[in-house]
């Protein structure tokens, strides 16, 4: 049985979240990002498409692909917990 990063870390949040003052919740949820990230994440991208990346750059970039996983996965459980609290 394969368990990722991301489904532990949605575990191990969801009691915190759960605590959350709605806002709070809604900020995590609506994060985008500044967007100078935004930018520099999606030139690494169209490099990494093109086969353009130096060796540091591919480093880079899948840094910044787990890390966004992980922070959809803090979204989702934010989401999750603002449904909940509507209820």
């Amino acid at each position: 049985m394969s368990i990722s990063v991301e489904s532990m870390v949605g575990k191990m949040l969801e009691p915190a979240f759960r605590s959350l003052p709605r806002d709070v919740a809604r900020c995590v949820a609506d994060y985008q990002g500044d967007e100078q990230l935004v930018q520099h994440i999606e030139s690494l991208a169209r490099k990494a498409n093109a086969g353009e990346l130096s060796p540091d750059e591919h480093e880079e970039y899948a840094a910044y692909i787990r890390a966004g996983n992980i922070l959809a996965t803090m979204q989702a459980v934010a989401r999750r917990t603002l449904n909940e609290k509507t209820r």
